[in-house]
């Protein structure tokens, strides 16, 4: 073809490479077709002026699809972005306090504010001062000290609430009140008892918090009056009942009288009073019967061993009859007792005793498997069970 263009003239040869040429289309024109070079045809008939032109505007094309897509993402990424941030920023701002000033409890000798709950312990705030400074205040800041007074005033008040105690078999009221630790006349004032009344299984017994005594209203009683008789403070009386000062307590009220006491018996030795105490402190290991002519009291060895009432020693000695050591207290009024079982006597006879006594010291001898007391009672010269005049 370059010896055809060279050999014509000059506007033929313009003509030629303007046919040779590919036509650019105008706007709105389709392309004509274009017939690419074959791989068997040869590299001189490959003009790249037939066809270089349909590639580059295909990959100038296929290149800005690219990065209006890539475009599109970015905008699409900064939108998500815009969306999250106000909750990102407020995570980390409550990540950066937890970690700065913790989660802290109140201590225990404070009292938590009454807007703050367990739910919620208290985080250490943080005061701003200037843009990009704060400072951070201790818990103590949201809470507030205890006033001791009122804590004081509970524990220095003392507790006058009465419990009750269900009597088992072998109590006696020298044991209830020794463990109660209030003694036996509180025991028989509280429950409003005779000191020679007999207790029994079974029955309910007010125990006293302290010593003292108890009243049921009457009708004619008064504060003055049952305050008088029990020689304590009126205010004594409201406190421990929990009655309002000024008031009157009702007829049939029951009042527990702290500290309060009766009259006891004015005790002269060789005197009965006619009324049979216990002989010793212990628990009954024995009881009365045709063959046990007594009760056995069961006690430690060498502990005391009390007179039942006044009277007067009419023996003391060995008994060969199995009895051991034995002491015979006449009361004078019909009624005898016997104390058999002890290791040493404390008295005489002929010797005169009041009520209570230390008459001799708890053992074991004689027909014995363990130290106890064999305590008897006769009455005009009978054997009868002396749970009818024990406590």
């Amino acid at each position: 073809m370059s010896e055809l263009l060279t050999a014509a003239p000059r506007r033929v040869r313009t003509r030629a490479l303007a046919a040779a040429l590919p036509q650019v289309p105008v706007a709105g024109q389709a392309l004509p077709p274009v017939s690419l070079p074959r791989e068997s045809e040869g590299a001189a008939d490959r003009s790249p002026v037939l066809w270089t032109g349909v590639p580059r505007q295909g990959i100038e094309a296929a290149r800005a699809r690219a990065w209006q897509g890539l475009r599109s993402a970015q905008v699409r990424w900064a939108e998500l972005l815009l969306r999250v941030a106000p909750h990102l920023t407020l995570l980390a701002i409550v990540l950066a306090a937890v970690w700065v000033g913790g989660i802290q409890r109140p201590v225990a000798t404070l009292e938590r504010a009454p807007s703050l709950t367990l739910e919620h312990p208290p985080i250490s705030p943080r005061v701003p001062l200037f843009p990009d400074q704060s400072a951070v205040l201790p818990p103590s800041f949201l809470v507030r000290p205890v006033d001791p007074a009122p804590v004081a005033r509970a524990q220095s008040q003392p507790s006058y609430e009465l419990r009750t105690y269900v009597v088992q078999p072998g109590d006696t009221v020298w044991d209830i009140g020794e463990r109660a630790g209030v003694g036996m006349w509180s025991v028989l004032w509280t429950n409003e008892l005779e000191d020679d009344e007999t207790l029994r299984p079974g029955q309910v017994l007010r125990i006293p918090p302290v010593p003292g005594t108890g009243r049921t209203v009457a009708a004619g009683d008064t504060l003055e009056s049952i305050a008088n008789r029990f020689k304590v403070d009126e205010r004594t009386i409201v406190i421990a009942n929990n009655l309002r000062p000024g008031v009157e307590p009702l007829v049939g009220a029951y009042l527990f009288v702290p500290g309060g006491r009766l009259p006891i018996p004015e005790l002269i030795p060789g005197h009965a009073t006619g009324r049979i105490g216990w002989p010793a402190r212990g628990w009954i290991s024995s009881y009365y019967s045709g063959w046990h002519p007594g009760i056995d009291v069961a006690a430690s060895h060498g502990v005391p061993v009390y007179a039942a009432d006044g009277g007067v020693v009419a023996s003391t000695g060995w008994d060969r009859r199995g009895y051991g050591n034995r002491i015979v207290i006449d009361h004078r009024n019909g009624y005898v007792t016997t104390y058999s079982h002890l290791s040493r006597f404390l008295v005489g006879p002929g010797q005169l005793v009041q009520k209570g006594a230390v008459i001799g010291h708890n053992g074991s001898t004689g027909n014995s498997t363990g130290p106890h007391l064999h305590f008897e009672v006769l009455r005009n010269g009978y054997y009868v069970n002396p749970l009818q005049f024990l406590r």
